[in-house]
């Protein structure tokens, strides 16, 4: 049976009830209660059952810091979802997380909600970096703007931003420095955005809008998107290309993390099923012929298939 709890234990172990700090002469407190944590694990599975499903899959040590990381990376995406094309409000609504984090920072406050309570116990009990946290606030700003990707590079930096600073918060969490997996993971963010990108395609496709990058789109002469035919030659061949560029950074830097991932660093080699759900994905995109409008690529057997694959993945230690 596929694993969809992390046991009570692990939180108990992560959460203590009441931390104090003393602040110019003030105690404040950090409360993250067992029903925080478990607020957080339904957020997840809410939001991103894929990678909800990855995360079962790491290291019992990696399990708890993962799903809150992944929570406030999901909550933060979700502020352009709230605002009806509102920017002023999503850019105030972020700067409140911001200040928030920086509150707890400089003075030890405690969260507002059960998102933000779980993430500054993480903030205490790994010494989390801002920076990490301030990279994912401000790649959801961009998106805020709507703004065309100029570049496959831009888009590189977009998923170094988010996934990259997923995985370096739990490489900082457990002391992981060892440069093969820091280059390996930083490239893994490229691919991760890319199967982002791809994946929100259809959606986009039926609000007349596309996040291809404009350098792809004009090597091979991709329309705007209101004048172009989705069933086209031209949108597949970019399709294509984004596909096959992923898959083969995908490929090299597992080679690489491999080499990172042995002796002391063993016990963190499975951190890399983070990526796994962002690959099937593309996997199966390139298997439909590269037509990102195939039905079974949203169909709800992606998901029993993700999992299989994760657990086949774990078991034989293949990537």
């Amino acid at each position: 049976m596929f694993l969809t709890k992390v046991r009570p234990s692990l939180w108990k172990q992560s959460s203590v009830t009441l931390r104090r700090g003393w602040v110019n002469g003030k105690c404040f407190a950090t409360v993250a209660s067992s029903s925080d944590f478990d607020e957080v694990m339904n957020l997840v599975k809410q939001r991103s059952i894929d990678y909800f499903y990855a995360g079962c899959m790491l290291p019992e040590c990696m399990k708890v810091p993962f799903f809150v990381a992944q929570c406030f990376n999901t909550e933060v995406a979700a502020v352009r979802d709230h605002i009806n094309g509102n920017v002023i409000a999503g850019r105030m609504r972020l700067q409140w997380l911001r200040d928030e984090i920086n509150n707890h920072y400089e003075k030890n406050t405690v969260g507002a909600t059960a998102t933000l309570k779980c993430l500054f116990q993480m903030i205490d009990d790994y010494k989390w970096s801002f920076s990490f946290l301030d990279r994912i606030i401000e790649a959801r700003e961009l998106d805020l703007n709507d703004d065309t990707i100029q570049s496959c590079t831009d888009l590189d930096t977009y998923g170094e931003c988010i996934f990259g600073s997923l995985g370096f918060l739990l490489m900082q969490s457990f002391g992981i420095v060892d440069d093969h997996m820091v280059e390996a993971w930083q490239r893994f963010s490229h691919t991760m955005a890319y199967g982002l990108l791809l994946r929100g395609t259809p959606y986009h496709f039926k609000h007349n809008k596309t996040y291809f990058p404009k350098d792809v789109c004009e090597k091979f002469g991709l329309l705007p998107i209101k004048a172009c035919d989705l069933n086209s030659d031209a949108v597949r061949n970019v399709v294509k290309h984004l596909t096959d560029t992923a898959l083969q950074n995908y490929k090299e830097a597992a080679a690489i993390w491999k080499e990172g991932s042995k002796g002391e660093n063993k016990a963190f080699e499975d951190m890399v099923l983070l990526t796994t759900p962002s690959v099937f994905y593309l996997e199966q995109l390139r298997k439909h012929d590269y037509f990102i409008l195939n039905k079974s690529l949203s169909s709800p057997f992606m998901n029993v298939k993700l999992q299989n694959r994760l657990l086949v993945q774990k078991k034989l230690h293949r990537y």
